[in-house]
């Protein structure tokens, strides 16, 4: 991102230490505005504080007005001689500087692109977590619609990098921000190809809450480092299941039709059936898919479900001895069948993201 704190400027800056007894923390200093008479006090960790026209703010934000002149206890100027300041330990200092740029006029300072590969940043270009960052501070101080000369582009950028090529989208936890840049920007498709992928790749806890799938390590709960819009676990866990339901509809349904059949089409001293069955219990007994659990019960992810499925089609040398010809290529079936998942969203959904697609000048 086009910033002043970034670890190669950060020796540039004006400096000031201040201690405390439990921590030392270096705050640096950014000037916004040469005459502005307001200090904002970014970050917890490492602070960054800018100097800013408080005027400016207000006129820009309906939050800041009322935050500043609204009698808050911020709105209180020191008559003392001390520097009027605000703390905001929960905001970006990145993200911050970005905003405070635009409602200042900085337009030259503001990111053109968004970056998806790991390694530097390129000039005028921002990181897809900082404008995860930036998205959840328009939508604080109610911002969005001074995006638009801007959104246009970065959401291109998005879309170009397709979240079900795992080439391009090197950090899977990025997904996990996707849905709130889309849901604040207004892109429905961009929202829609975001929880079809958590749809797919999330696991579940024993209790059914939804993680991030994760190899190594425990994983955290699905927004646990993102805001979340709405009530999308809700959405994701309902699409989820029913998808699930789906796929596993058919893998009941081939056993129960195996039992009962008798016998082979080509001669009764033989049971093809019986022997298809003990294939099935074979292959799906080692994966705790066997007897066919209910879809509450099945907490690896989707992507990985259709996996352990896709060994069903290793009873195609049966085919020709059966006349249960709905088993053919059944693993490959139901993998082919997440391809074309469309998950349903509420009209909550479609209604916030048309609003805020018409804000920040994307259905224009």
């Amino acid at each position: 991102m086009m910033s002043n704190i970034d670890d190669t400027s950060l020796p540039m800056l004006q400096q000031k230490k201040k201690s405390t007894k439990e921590t030392k923390t270096t705050d640096f200093r950014v000037v916004i505005d040469a005459d502005g008479e307001l200090c904002l006090a970014v970050g917890e960790e490492s602070t960054v504080s800018f100097v800013v026209c408080p005027r400016t703010l207000a006129r820009a934000s309906p939050v800041w007005k009322k935050l500043l002149y609204g009698g808050f206890a911020e709105s209180v100027r020191p008559n003392d001689g001390n520097e009027w300041v605000i703390e905001l330990p929960e905001d970006n200092p990145k993200a911050m500087e970005v905003f405070l740029n635009i409602i200042h006029s900085y337009f030259d300072k503001i990111p053109a692109s968004v970056h998806f590969p790991k390694g530097p940043i390129p000039a005028g270009a921002t990181s897809f977590k900082d404008l995860y960052r930036l998205a959840v501070l328009t939508d604080k101080y109610d911002l969005t619609r001074l995006l638009q000369p801007w959104a246009r582009g970065w959401v291109k950028d998005i879309e170009t990098y397709d979240p079900f090529n795992t080439n391009k989208w090197h950090d899977e936890g990025d997904m996990a921000l996707l849905p709130w840049v889309a849901w604040e920007f207004g892109c429905e498709a961009l929202f829609r190809k975001a929880v079809k992928y958590l749809c797919l790749h999330c696991i579940t806890d024993p209790n059914g809450d939804l993680r991030r799938q994760r190899i190594s390590c425990e994983s955290p709960p699905l927004f646990y480092y993102a805001l979340e819009p709405g009530s999308l676990s809700a959405v994701i866990k309902t699409n989820r299941l029913q998808i699930i339901a789906e796929m596993l509809g058919p893998v009941k349904d081939a056993a129960m039709l195996l039992l009962e059949e008798t016998e082979c089409c080509h001669s009764p001293k033989q049971n093809c059936s019986a022997t298809m069955l003990g294939t099935m219990v074979k292959l799906l007994t080692p994966a705790g898919l066997y007897p066919v659990p209910e879809p509450e019960r099945i907490h690896i992810s989707v992507i990985e479900l259709a996996s352990k499925l896709k060994p069903l089609d290793s009873m195609k040398n049966y085919y020709d001895h059966t006349s249960l010809s709905s088993i053919k290529l059944l693993g490959t079936r139901i993998a082919d069948k997440i391809v074309s998942v469309d998950p349903q969203l509420e009209d909550f959904y479609v209604q916030h993201l048309a609003a805020q697609s018409k804000k920040i000048g994307l259905s224009s």
